[in-house]
């Protein structure tokens, strides 16, 4: 694994990780604070400054494959129609609690910590039977 060697001693890996046992997800545009896309992105240089974007993911875990299937549909209102992208990406799907074991062997100081709509605990640690996590890995 090269990730200890890029490393300097006290260096910090911070990563999301979502749970193969999560099963299926879906998240939409309304769902997202801000759609926000560059000025130097392609959809700019094909459908110039004034479109819509919408968008949709569905994550569904393949446990044949034990990957993750990121559905991605795009839906793109401009002045010259309508356009529909839809992709399939398949990704990895791993344990929470098998990665930090394995950070742990290699050498790693973790923990891992969960948001909530609390204003007043907005990040904790997370739980075991928790799907989501921000992993905080300090290299010892």
């Amino acid at each position: 694994m090269l990730i200890p060697k890029m490393l300097r001693k006290s260096g910090v890996l911070v990563f999301d990780i979502l749970d193969k046992k999560a099963g299926s997800l879906r998240a939409e545009d309304e769902d997202q604070d801000q759609i926000s896309i560059d000025a130097d992105s392609p959809l700019f240089s094909e459908y110039g400054d004034e479109f819509d974007l919408n968008y949709e993911v569905q994550y569904n875990y393949d446990e044949t494959r034990d990957l993750f299937i990121a559905s991605v549909n795009l839906h793109i209102e401009a002045q010259s129609g309508a356009t529909e992208i839809k992709e399939n990406i398949d990704m990895g799907a791993f344990s929470i609690d098998k990665i930090i074991t394995q950070l742990e062997d290699i050498g790693f100081d973790v923990a891992a910590f969960a948001f909530s709509t609390s204003t007043s605990d907005p990040v904790r640690k997370r739980t075991p039977d928790e799907t989501e996590a921000v992993i905080v890995a300090r290299k010892c």
